[in-house]
């Protein structure tokens, strides 16, 4: 390969790897929506973590920052399988994964799916189901509380 060819080859390599891997910030208060991978059962155990992954492309400025399918994580912070509690089951968002790396996120605060039949009484309390599993590709939203930079 002559000096010509080899500058332009890494010309283009460079312009290919730097237009489709730019840094990117996502604002706080947006919001992600994601769907689980697996099931999730009720009484799941407080901190176990759970697969999501992006549900809609997240676009800042009229660009894709976050694909849709980028894989994400979650934990559970309360079920009906804590002893010391005994909640309905909620999921925090806690990362995504954007070009093979771990990204931190901080959300406004955990998503309780719904449960078919969950009714709020007169008073505001909530009456469901102890014992329930959601499917998978159930859809949570989670508004972030801090910047995430990709």
């Amino acid at each position: 390969m002559n000096s010509k060819t080899s500058l332009l080859f890494s010309i283009c390599i460079w312009t290919a790897a730097s237009s489709c891997c730019f840094a990117a910030t996502i604002p706080s208060g947006t919001t992600l929506l994601v769907r689980t991978l697996n099931p999730i059962s009720s009484h799941q155990r407080v901190g176990r973590t759970v697969k999501l992954e992006i549900d809609q492309d997240v676009l800042i400025n009229g660009k894709v920052v976050l694909q849709a399918g980028t894989a994400a994580s979650g934990v559970v912070e309360t079920s009906v399988g804590d002893l010391r509690r005994s909640d309905a089951l909620t999921v925090n968002l806690t990362s995504v994964s954007v070009n093979g790396k771990t990204v931190p996120v901080k959300t406004t605060g955990a998503y309780e799916p719904q449960l078919p039949g969950t009714k709020k009484t007169s008073r505001g309390a909530s009456v469901y189901v102890r014992d329930y599993t959601f499917p998978h590709n159930t859809r949570m939203a989670f508004r972030l509380a801090q910047p995430v930079n990709l």
